[in-house]
């Protein structure tokens, strides 16, 4: 029973509510040839895809991808973090109100991750809290920082002990990378860009030494959590060389590692067996990013590619681990 924990889903009432009220803050959505897409601050971004808004398309490409449940979170482009406080939470609330819908019409298809304005933690705390207890959400999507302030940052620490505290996971997708304004050119944004900000979402958590004083805490990243597999030798020499990389840690870094799920979206083989070789099989799960032409189009047969898992590693990273971290029944 493969599960896709990245997965993205772009209501239609969403779309209708950007196009009114997205304008004022440089978001627009474009039509022509009777393809619609979002542009914001003078970047493009990919055309809507059918299966953003038809629910019997996307049904039609799992069954292609072998899926068989997906988790469907709100992509953080064009998202919420353009919109004041209360217009995202008002936006969040939509895009919630009509994932639980769906989720309630195929409850064997789909799960929910909340849709949260984390540019107002107070906000985003009161909308996981709803999402949790009223629409039976499984977990939420959060954007690796919120217009800047990072997710160690004080503001966003009510959020992270709050999921603590409900037991569901937030699954970190990375936006706005820093020094993207060097990155204009070739996609570096999403080349570059993205897999750095993956990797330096996760080490502020760790050198913050927020996951060591929130112990229940849930986290998946996306896009296999970037640099980090690559990068983890390297924090490890400097909290070992280097006074100020220790800080706020108390135990070393690699103590926390293997608190973090991470999906399978690395492009290649050999990056893939190094993630299970850093992480474990039993902190991967597989993700499409559907349906954008940088996620992976049959997150099954990269998992089934990887000659070195056994039977019981690929049955874990295909739908175990998902299981365990959505607290879906087995």
């Amino acid at each position: 029973m493969p599960i896709d924990v990245h997965a993205h889903i772009t209501p239609e009432p969403f779309i209708q509510e950007v196009a009114r009220h997205g304008p004022r803050a440089d978001v627009h959505l474009e039509t022509r040839d009777g393809r619609r897409w979002f542009r914001h601050k003078g970047l493009t971004l990919p055309p809507l895809h059918p299966g953003q808004t038809d629910v019997d398309v996307r049904l039609g490409d799992m069954a292609k991808m072998r899926v068989t449940v997906q988790a469907l979170s709100l992509p953080v482009f064009p998202g919420v973090l353009w919109a004041e406080p209360a217009l995202a939470a008002d936006l969040c609330r939509l895009v919630n109100e009509t994932i639980a819908g769906i989720c309630k019409a195929h409850p064997d298809r789909f799960v929910g991750l909340a849709a949260l304005p984390a540019q107002d933690p107070s906000g985003a705390v009161e909308e996981l809290r709803r999402a949790m207890q009223r629409l039976g959400f499984r977990g939420a999507l959060i954007p690796s920082n919120a217009n800047g302030m990072d997710l160690d940052s004080p503001e966003m620490r009510p959020l992270l002990a709050e999921a603590a505290a409900l037991d569901v996971p937030l699954v970190v997708h990375p936006v706005n990378p820093i020094g993207r304004e060097r990155m204009r050119e070739y996609q570096l944004v999403n080349l570059v860009g993205f897999p750095a900000e993956n990797a330096l979402a996760i080490s502020r958590l760790v050198f913050s030494g927020r996951l060591e004083e929130l112990p229940g805490l849930k986290l998946c990243f996306t896009h296999g959590g970037g640099n980090f597999a690559y990068a983890r030798g390297r924090w490890e020499r400097g909290y070992a060389t280097l006074p100020e990389a220790r800080s706020k840690l108390r135990r070393e870094p690699a103590t926390f590692w293997r608190r973090i799920y991470v999906d399978t979206i690395v492009h290649g083989e050999l990056a893939l067996e190094l993630l299970v070789a850093a992480q474990g099989a039993d902190r991967l799960v597989i993700g499409s990013d559907y349906p954008y032409g940088m996620g992976d189009s049959d997150p099954v047969a990269t998992v089934e590619a990887i000659a070195s898992l056994d039977a019981d590693d690929r049955a874990k990273i295909l739908d175990a681990n998902a299981a365990a971290l959505l607290g879906l029944a087995a």
